[in-house]
């Protein structure tokens, strides 16, 4: 069942009567009976936020807010200045222009603040913070101890770096959908997810060009940390793309947890692709990385280091420097450990290690594989596999084979990723992801002046990074897109999917339900499949072309002897113990919010 599939229902109940179009503008004048028009329209967010309630919609106009000068957006919805919204009643902050609403924090205070607060829905306001040693916060977007809230096409530049913060953080929360939204100049994680539970990240662009650290210095301080970190619970990161980043998609158990499910992301120029990683004595449990994409990763296309029944299946590593996928565990850690690396390939550097290196797993299996590059495999004190040298043939194109391209597996499945179609909740549906005119990625948003106005390291030209679309590598949906249909339904504290319906059913799982612009619940059943098993099938809808089929070995469920973990990957132990905490600022945020009101 989808993460969501529960507030479908409750999305049909008719809006409080009270509910009320409200404006805030930056010539707006603060008085009590104000805020129903533009031309009566309230000016400050703390004069606002008191006066919304269930179902209520603050819209904001262009222009920008500061602390000193109109306030910032900070919501205290227990004992402080908001009210709580109702499931098919949020509370809804949206800009009336997509990134024209901007809120630019000296470093001092969070950009945007939800704390305590249950069915909000903020939309399209441009978030930006500067780098402040004298403040406390400094985070761009903070949702703490929340529920049923959704974040969509937002604009994030920057992070305070004298303090140990991000740019969109869900911190002990519930229920959160993150969506579509650009964050950039982040030197610490771009996204994160942390103690979090039953949430979404979909259809973000993260890109750090290359932002230095600050005051807290990581392993890799020539830029930001993580793209996307899913730290917790039934998390699910589908359709994102992190570019020039540490780690493009990472799980880690410092938040605790189990089964988090990467579906159909990009790595692009990060350093790598995705990682999972055992930290504070616990173990990551059940990460899924499906049809997941590496593009020229620095170090590693995918890396599993002492986790528990993960698994990579249909993942493409592109002209990795050093190794496609890799598997080790922690030095003196004695829990069990497996890995598992299923239809997918790796094409290598001419001075590449090893298109696959796994070591120290209790269990490890590699079926339908294949590499290609300086030396294809290496299973130190390993024994047999089903991984083959051989070209995937993808004739340059990176989201997916050409038309006569690709590679069938020994069962008939493709091998690699084909990042197509939109996926909701882990379930793919027909909706195309990719625009079908242009190609561009749907979490691109207006370009603004001095933050995304560069194609060239923004999203607005990202799929010309990766050839999508292009005459060497078309979109099969091209000529005849699938807008699926309008839903003008109710917001909720669902997700807001780009207002079409999902027409396809995703394979092991229910039809996408449709959602409505304002956030209606997506109804797609998520399937992250059991561990050792392939049935979640992300695969394209009928109609994909792939070229003859290259029957190889198959799988091989085998165990390996202990061995030293990759010693080129040791400073990432350092990192992720040390630079990466302590996270005293988050865990302070919430008794600082309070106090605040």
């Amino acid at each position: 069942m989808g993460l969501r599939s529960g507030l479908v229902t409750l999305a049909m109940l008719p809006v409080l009567a009270h509910a009320a179009e409200l404006h805030l503008e930056v010539t707006g004048v603060d008085v009590p009976d104000g805020g129903t028009t533009v031309a009566t329209a309230w000016r400050t967010f703390d004069f606002a936020i008191p006066r919304l309630k269930a179902g209520d919609t603050l819209w904001v106009g262009d222009g920008t807010w500061t602390r000193a000068d109109g306030g910032l957006l900070s919501a205290a919805c227990m004992a402080g200045n908001a009210a709580q919204g109702q499931a098919g009643a949020p509370i809804t902050v949206k800009a009336v222009n997509r990134a024209r609403a901007h809120l630019a924090s000296d470093g001092i205070d969070n950009g945007l603040t939800l704390y305590q607060c249950s069915f909000w829905n903020v939309d399209g306001l441009h978030v930006s913070v500067a780098d402040n040693s004298a403040g406390s916060g400094g985070e761009a977007v903070t949702v703490s101890r929340s529920t049923d809230v959704v974040l969509s096409h937002l604009l994030v530049q920057g992070n305070n770096r004298a303090r140990n913060n991000h740019g969109i953080d869900a911190y002990l929360s519930q229920r959160v959908t993150i969506e579509e939204n650009e964050v950039y100049d982040v030197s610490r994680v771009g996204i994160l997810l942390f103690d979090s539970d039953d949430s979404v990240a979909r259809r973000n662009y993260v890109n750090s060009r290359d932002r230095a650290d600050g005051t807290y210095v990581s392993t890799f301080p020539a830029r930001g940390d993580v793209g996307i970190d899913a730290q917790g619970n039934n998390l699910v990161v589908e359709n994102n793309i992190s570019e020039h980043n540490a780690v493009a998609f990472f799980a880690d158990t410092y938040g605790g947890g189990t089964g988090v499910t990467f579906t159909g992301n990009v790595s692009l120029d990060d350093y790598y692709g995705g990682f999972v990683s055992k930290e504070q004595g616990a173990q990551r449990q059940g990460t899924r990385f499906l049809d997941h994409i590496a593009v020229r990763p620095t170090l590693v296309g995918t890396y599993f280091r002492s986790g528990l029944d993960s698994v990579c299946t249909r993942c493409s590593f592109f002209e990795t420097a050093r190794e496609g996928f890799a598997a080790d565990r922690l030095q003196g850690d004695l829990s069990t450990v497996s890995a598992y690396l299923r239809s997918s390939f790796a094409t290598t550097q001419l001075d590449a290690s090893y298109g696959l290196y796994v070591t120290g797993q209790d269990t490890f299996e590699v079926t339908d594989v294949i590499t290609s590059g300086y030396q294809a495999v290496a299973f130190p004190g390993g024994p047999g596999f089903g991984a083959d040298a051989g070209d995937p043939r993808m004739g340059g194109c990176y989201v997916a084979p050409p038309p006569d391209g690709g590679v069938l597996g020994s069962d008939g499945g493709r091998i690699g990723a084909t990042v197509l179609y939109r996926t909701i909740d882990g379930g793919l549906t027909s909706q195309p992801l990719w625009d079908p005119s242009t190609g561009a990625f749907p979490g691109c948003g207006p370009i603004v002046a001095g933050v995304n106005d560069d194609p060239a390291t923004a999203c607005s030209g990202v799929h010309l990074r990766l050839r999508v679309g292009t005459p060497q590598c078309p979109l099969p949906f091209a000529s005849t897109p699938d807008a699926g249909t309008p839903d003008a339904g109710i917001s909720d504290g669902g997700s807001s999917d780009a207002g079409a319906t999902d027409a396809g059913a995703s394979d092991g799982g229910s039809a996408d339900g449709g959602a409505s612009d304002g956030g209606s619940a997506d109804a797609g059943a998520a399937d992250a499949g059991d561990a050792g098993s392939t049935d979640q099938d992300g695969g394209v809808p009928d109609g994909g072309t792939f070229g003859p089929q290259r029957p190889l070995a198959v799988q091989c469920g085998c165990g390996a002897s202990e061995a030293a973990p990759l010693l080129s990957l040791a400073a990432l132990a350092q990192w992720l113990r040390g630079a990466k905490r302590p996270r005293r600022s988050e865990r302070a945020r919430g008794a600082a919010a309070a106090q605040k009101f």
